[in-house]
């Protein structure tokens, strides 16, 4: 689709446009508030991958504990440390993949 007054191959000269130091001063802030949201969103994402993985921990956890539901003196500490453990490394990893291979 072309404009009536603009023929094909036809050079159009614009106007330079001013741009005032109030304009760039707001691009700047807007780029520092996306900076800014990135970190928030990666830290955000790190604490719900700790969160998800102490959910994931304390299921594991349960179902050990459910096992030995009859006799409680034999329950495993090693199990829930082994879990509680799990959950600590998966927001590691999650970190260190943010760090290296940022979203976008």
């Amino acid at each position: 689709m072309s404009h009536e007054l603009i023929q094909p191959g036809e050079l159009v000269e614009a106007q330079p446009v001013d741009v005032s130091p109030l304009a760039v001063d707001a691009a700047k802030a807007e780029l520092d508030l996306e900076v800014l949201w990135a970190k928030r969103d990666k830290w955000s994402r790190v604490l719900r991958t700790l969160a998800q993985g102490a959910v994931s921990a304390a299921l594991v956890a349960g179902l050990a504990a459910g096992s030995d539901a009859a006799d409680l003196a034999h329950l495993d500490l090693k199990v829930v440390g082994l879990a509680a453990g799990q959950a600590a490394l998966t927001a590691v990893v999650a970190y260190v993949h943010n760090k290296t291979r940022p979203k976008a």
